[in-house]
C-alpha cells in the first residue's frame, strides 16, 4: 500500500518512498523548470499554460540523493532544477501523463519510474494502457484510463487526498 508523508512547511506536498528505492516529493503545484529555483517560487499555471497542459499538473521532485533532505526543507533551501523535477498532468480526459526534460542529467524513466513518479503525485496508474514519446528534449509518457474504469475525479488513493487536504 502507498504511503505518503505531509511535509512539513508547504501546504499540499508530500513525500513518497517508492518501491524503486527513489524518494520524491510532490509540490500542489509547478511547471518544469529550465533552470533551478526554489521550492517556494512555484506558481500555478497561468491560463494559457494550464489549457496547453490540457489538465491539472502536479510537480515531482526526485530528492533521493539530496544531502540532509530534512535540512534543505526546515531551511526552505530546496530547488526544484531540470535535472530532479518531473510533470505529472491528470488530463482532462481521464489519462495520466508524466514528463521530463532530457539531456538534464536527470536519467530517463522506465516504465516502473514513471509508475512511481505518477504514484508520488497521487495517481494509481499501474496496469493501465501506456505509450512513450521519447523526444530530444522532452520525454512524455502517457497512460491511459482503461475503458472499464470510469473516473470523474482523478484515480487518487483516499490516504493522499487526507494528506493534501482534499479529504473528509
Amino acid at each position: 500500500m502507498a504511503h505518503w508523508d505531509p511535509v512539513e512547511g508547504w501546504d499540499g506536498a508530500v513525500s513518497y518512498c517508492a518501491p524503486t528505492g527513489r524518494t520524491f516529493i510532490a509540490a500542489p503545484r509547478g511547471l518544469l523548470p529550465h533552470y533551478p529555483y526554489l521550492m517556494d517560487s512555484l506558481r500555478p499555471p497561468r491560463p494559457r499554460e494550464a489549457e496547453t497542459l490540457g489538465g491539472e499538473s502536479r510537480l515531482v521532485l526526485d530528492v533521493s540523493e539530496v544531502l540532509n533532505l530534512e535540512r534543505a526543507i526546515a531551511s526552505r533551501r530546496l530547488y526544484c532544477a531540470p535535472w530532479n523535477t518531473y510533470l505529472v498532468v491528470y488530463l482532462r480526459s481521464g489519462d495520466v501523463a508524466v514528463a521530463h526534460l532530457v539531456r538534464t542529467g536527470l536519467r530517463r524513466l522506465l516504465l516502473t519510474d514513471a509508475v512511481a513518479v505518477s504514484l508520488a503525485a497521487g495517481y494509481d496508474v499501474a496496469g493501465w494502457p501506456v505509450e512513450v514519446e521519447r523526444g530530444e528534449w522532452l520525454d512524455r509518457w502517457t497512460f491511459f484510463r482503461p475503458d472499464n474504469e470510469q473516473y470523474d475525479v482523478p484515480p487518487v488513493s483516499s490516504n493522499y487526498l487526507s494528506l493534501v487536504g482534499q479529504g473528509t
